[in-house]
């Protein structure tokens, strides 16, 4: 025991109860938690929303819901307004409470979010409010310097008498604003932000968001043959559902990954969450729904601590690995990067290495014993990782008929037809046996090697480029990476796999020098 431990455990001399009250500064404080402009208007659309599905609890259901917010600093105020159900009495009273709140699986869970967004805003607000067949509205008022220069924590409730008793809903309106303007495009992007944080609500129908009489609407994402492939992961005390696809073209500003939802109102954008961020991900998006995982008080996040949460990241990791969703990315992020142009460049460079390999410089650091490769154990195929034999090699050429001519480095004449184009033939020669080589890009796992070959039928030298490999992503330029592969892919399968890799390194580098000579005169 410690001697703190003995402190603790002392016995009590006298015992008084103490107010623990907040100090009245606190409302003004809470609107000071950093709220932007979208973040507080969104705070009171959210109460609008919550009225409005409360009307089905009640058994009052409302046909639709529409909510106009109005943000007119020149005129003095910023409005937010709806039709939804309006508040009873106990609801007016208590609506300016800290924490009041009996909401269950609704979006104002912890009876903060009017008080802390309206203080944001201005240092005023006034809420009016209503059921349908009363005779009377609700106003309450807080003004922020009224508030702090009185004793008590207490507001006044004014009844109102209505002109038409079968209105219903709420107004807040939020005035002596702490800023005088907005730009245009702040309000555009309200619309925007809107649009996306309720578009599980807006695809419904049932609920119109205007913002300075600008409509809110849900918006599709291009995806991939438009298809959205729906998932649903259990976990402990709950579920997670949602949708995944990917996109026609993917986000160079980091736009993809997951929206996640909590009762349908978006909590995070572009969320990376169940996996890593990295640009080979760019095309996949989707949604995440997560009601039963906390939320900041803000709803600005999620409570990332909870154990709610760090179990929805694990199982969320391990669905998108074992469905191969994340795979599936990669390939389209890597095939994405494949343009025509790209291929036609790969194949002038594969020309001119071929032509390169029947310089003197070249032909000389080959191997002369005239052995033909070893095709494995059983006559399989053999991989750059299989056991090769010292061999020859040369480069054949032959004249293919075309519509336009050229000329070639390296030809015995400099003269050619025009109706004639002499093309390199990618034939690789050792002991009288001729092994083309070819090339593709391929998919062949993160933790591979950065290229693979393979002798295919005893004929073909077979060169894949890693599109999975992390380096290919990051290249400027995606034709030399290819071309750099297949150089040392064939140093390897003519000099030998055995050989010292100086010996490897020397050839592929010849290779690759007198190719970029013949490619600088071409």
């Amino acid at each position: 025991m410690t001697v703190w431990d003995a402190e603790l455990q002392a016995k009590s001399i006298k015992t008084e109860l103490m107010s623990v009250i907040p100090d009245k500064s606190l409302m003004q404080k809470i609107g000071k938690a950093g709220y932007s402009l979208g973040e507080s208007l969104a705070e009171l659309v959210d109460n609008s929303i919550d009225s409005f599905y409360h009307s089905y609890v009640l058994k009052k259901p409302l046909d639709d819901l529409t909510i106009r917010v109005d943000i007119l600093p020149l005129s003095g105020y910023i409005q937010v307004e709806d039709n939804a159900l309006g508040m009873e009495y106990r609801e007016a009273v208590d609506c300016f409470r800290l924490g009041s709140s009996e909401k269950i699986d609704a979006l104002g869970t912890y009876g903060i979010g009017l008080k802390g967004a309206s203080m944001a805003l201005g240092e005023q607000v006034v809420l009016l409010t209503g059921q349908a067949g009363n005779q009377n509205w609700y106003r309450m008022c807080l003004d922020e310097k009224q508030w702090l220069s009185q004793p008590d924590w207490k507001l006044p409730l004014e009844l109102v008498s209505k002109k038409n008793p079968q209105l219903h809903g709420t107004i807040v309106r939020i005035t002596k604003l702490r800023r005088a303007r907005y730009r245009p495009a702040e309000i555009e992007h309200i619309v925007d932000d809107f649009s996306k944080r309720y578009s599980a609500f807006l695809k419904e129908k049932m609920i119109s968001i205007y913002v300075n009489k600008m409509k809110c609407a849900y918006k599709q994402p291009e995806l991939l043959d438009d298809r959205k492939n729906g998932f649903n992961v259990n976990i402990t005390g709950g579920f997670i559902s949602g949708w995944y696809g990917f996109l026609k073209r993917g986000s160079q500003v980091g736009q993809y990954g997951f929206d996640t939802f909590w009762h349908n109102r978006l909590i995070t954008q572009y969320d990376k969450i169940g996996f890593t961020p990295h640009p080979t991900f760019a095309r996949l998006v989707g949604a995440i729904h997560m009601d039963h995982v906390p939320v900041q008080t803000t709803k600005r996040g999620w409570q990332t601590d909870s154990p709610e949460y760090v179990e929805a990241i694990e199982e969320l990791h391990k669905f998108l690995e074992a469905e191969g969703i994340l795979r599936r990315a990669r390939e389209l992020s890597a095939q994405a990067k494949i343009t025509k142009q790209v291929k036609d460049k790969v194949d002038e460079y594969l020309d001119s290495l071929a032509n390169a390999m029947t310089s003197p410089d070249v032909l000389a650091m080959c191997p002369q014993d005239p052995v033909s490769p070893s095709s494995g154990p059983d006559g399989k195929e053999v991989s750059e990782s299989g056991v090769r034999e010292k061999s020859m090699m040369e480069v054949e050429k032959r004249n293919l008929k075309t519509e336009q001519g050229t000329s070639l480095p390296g030809d015995s004449t400099n003269t050619r037809t025009p109706t004639v184009t002499h093309k390199v033939e990618r034939v690789v020669r050792i002991g009288g046996r001729r092994y083309r080589f070819e090339h593709d890009f391929r998919d062949l796992g993160e933790d591979q090697s950065y290229k693979e070959w393979i002798l295919q039928n005893e004929k073909i030298v077979q060169v894949y480029t890693n599109t999975a490999f992390p380096a290919y992503d990051t290249t400027n330029d995606l034709a030399f990476y290819a071309v750099n592969s297949v150089a040392e892919s064939l140093a390897e399968f003519i000099v030998g796999k055995k050989v010292e890799y100086e010996s490897v390194n020397r050839l592929k580098d010849t290779i690759l020098r007198k190719a970029g000579e013949i490619q600088s005169q071409i």
